[in-house]
């Protein structure tokens, strides 16, 4: 059912950041030799932090120049708040690369309006790749994290914005949440090129049990529904985040195994 989805567990998040490093430029020098640009599509969360803060000693400066960044999802905070996924990818990369301010594109948290906010945002979308109605963008990196309760982006079990198949942004506020959020849409996040799930520690153990392994029956997951149709999904885990899969504890000489 996925041609192109493979799993790698790594020792530790070190060898884990060490490989999606070079992942990352792979898919930056390929990108920007076939199109002149490489577009990215970044999460929050304080999974990639350790990968942002070492991507942010990558002393590139052709791959920043042609580098754009978008955001996944955000919370609906100013972009100083500390809750504000801007705010943390800037603290750990933008602050220190030589990218272009106009390369990097912000989901807007400023409008009263939650449903405007959207709307513009899928509007900067369609813009900044030409896209004729009714098209979907194609990114060449997605950055994705996993919630203990399976959601990806900001898009959680239960929640209508899952099925949404006709916007490219879409928002929610799950009770339990203290802020809306505004993210990209299943539509989007499919359409990639390369989406990569990046996911450490023990407390997700269970969670990537139930996505890999379990995922018929957890059909409700939004994570679950994570299925590039023409693209590479790659499932990033430590150790300990596969510590429940049945497939155990291999590893190569050089701390990863695959599979598939």
């Amino acid at each position: 059912m996925f041609p192109k989805r493979k799993t790698l567990i790594f020792q530790d998040s070190f060898q884990l950041t060490n490989f999606l490093i070079k992942k990352w430029k792979e898919i930056a020098n390929e990108s920007i030799s076939k199109n002149n640009r490489f577009v990215a599509a970044l999460s929050g969360g304080k999974t990639p932090v350790e990968f942002y803060c070492r991507l942010s000693g990558i002393n590139d400066f052709d791959i920043w120049q042609k580098t754009h960044i978008f955001l996944t999802d955000e919370r609906y905070v100013p972009y100083d708040d500390p809750r504000s996924n801007l705010g943390m990818i800037r603290k750990n990369i933008l602050d220190y690369i030589s990218i272009p301010d106009e390369n990097i594109h912000p989901m807007g948290t400023y409008n009263s309006d939650i449903n405007l906010s959207c709307e513009l945002y899928e509007n900067h979308i369609r813009q900044f790749f030409e896209l004729e109605d009714r098209c979907v963008p194609s990114f060449d990196f997605v950055l994705l994290g996993i919630g203990d309760d399976g959601h990806v982006a900001s898009l959680f079990p239960w929640g209508k914005e899952v099925h949404e198949i006709d916007d490219l942004v879409t928002f929610s506020q799950p009770e339990y949440l203290d802020t809306k959020r505004m993210s990209m849409t299943l539509a989007v996040i499919n359409n990639a090129r390369h989406v990569v799930v990046l996911v450490t520690g023990n407390k997700k153990a269970e969670i990537i049990k139930k996505v890999i392994e379990e995922k018929e029956e957890n059909s409700f997951l939004p994570a679950t529904k994570v299925a590039p149709r023409n693209g590479e999904l790659l499932f990033l885990l430590d150790n300990p985040a596969a510590s429940k899969l049945s497939y155990g504890e291999r590893f190569s000489h050089d701390g990863q195994a695959i599979s598939i």
